[in-house]
């Protein structure tokens, strides 16, 4: 009995330790997600309200935008819920069972549409001609509905089972950037190899340009992959941890597991920036919606 009571007030003080860290949490975990709602909802409506952004390309860039968009506008406020929990030591079962789902869904769809990017720019190098037929914009679509729908079939097996759960969330996340990094990699080499050709045979400018473009497409990739990596890393290892490696539920581990979920939210503020960096096209566009919106 003695014990037993020990070790709650032991845990009582360990969070009351962490009880600034944690308020400090809240306070930038509201601020990224008023950023992140505001970055990609600009991205959305730049991308909707431009006839000449409706690509395959575009396309998935705002279902990105929109699966963005949800985790600043959902997931980061229902986080901040459950952090003002955890600082006044209550419990919230239903709560963190609503949370760890919806997260899990537009985190999934996150990590799925970049995929999906990745691999469309490597087919827009294969194909070359044959991509306008092959690669439509209602296929584009439909692969959005595809990456949606998996993602609400992988939420809802926190709900069935937690354990499947995990195997299937390091299952995914793996493949998902073992995919992207090959693309990538496949573009860089593609464009190298046409870009020696160019070079020998001293073919037209035109080559020149589209294998220019398609390079500026590899850094605007590599970019998003490097960022997904950079915010994912943390949480991932700690989460394989705290699973895999029978780390007994302390504060210090809840709190290394909340810093680490705060970093995977960041992703969803720096991403519309990256578009606006590289895409000059969808730069444009969010000016434009921008000064359209404030003359309404």
């Amino acid at each position: 009995m003695y014990n037993n009571s020990n070790r709650s007030s032991d845990a009582t003080s360990g969070r009351e330790s962490y009880t600034e860290v944690y308020i400090a949490g809240c306070v930038i975990n509201v601020m990224f997600s008023l950023t992140a709602f505001a970055g990609n909802f600009l991205v959305l409506g730049a991308i909707w309200s431009t006839p000449t952004l409706h690509k395959p390309t575009n396309i998935l860039l705002l279902g990105l935008s929109l699966s963005d968009l949800a985790v600043g506008f959902i997931v980061q406020p229902l986080f901040v819920v459950v952090l003002i929990y955890e600082v006044n030591q209550g419990k919230y079962p239903v709560l963190r069972l609503i949370f760890r789902s919806i997260q899990a869904f537009f985190i999934s769809a996150t990590i799925l549409t970049l995929t999906s990017v990745s691999v469309e720019r490597c087919l827009a190098l294969i194909l070359h001609l044959r991509y306008v037929a092959v690669v439509t914009v209602k296929k584009t679509l439909l692969v959005l509905c595809l990456i949606w729908l998996s993602s609400a079939v992988y939420a809802v097996t926190f709900l069935i089972n937690p354990e499947l759960h995990r195997s299937v969330s390091f299952s995914v996340i793996a493949l998902c950037i073992v995919v992207a990094a090959s693309m990538c990699s496949s573009i860089y080499r593609i464009c190298r190899r046409h870009r020696n050709q160019i070079q020998s045979q001293s073919q037209p400018n035109q080559q020149a340009f589209e294998m220019k473009r398609y390079r500026k497409s590899l850094v605007t990739m590599m970019a998003l992959l490097t960022l997904l990596i950079s915010c994912y890393t943390p949480y991932i290892c700690l989460r394989a941890v705290a699973n895999f490696a029978d780390w007994t539920s302390t504060p210090y581990r809840t709190f290394l597991l909340r810093l680490s979920a705060s970093l995977v939210y960041l992703n969803s503020s720096i991403n519309p920036l990256i578009y606006c960096w590289r895409v000059a096209e969808i730069r444009v566009a969010m000016k434009k919606f921008c000064k359209s919106s404030f003359r309404r």
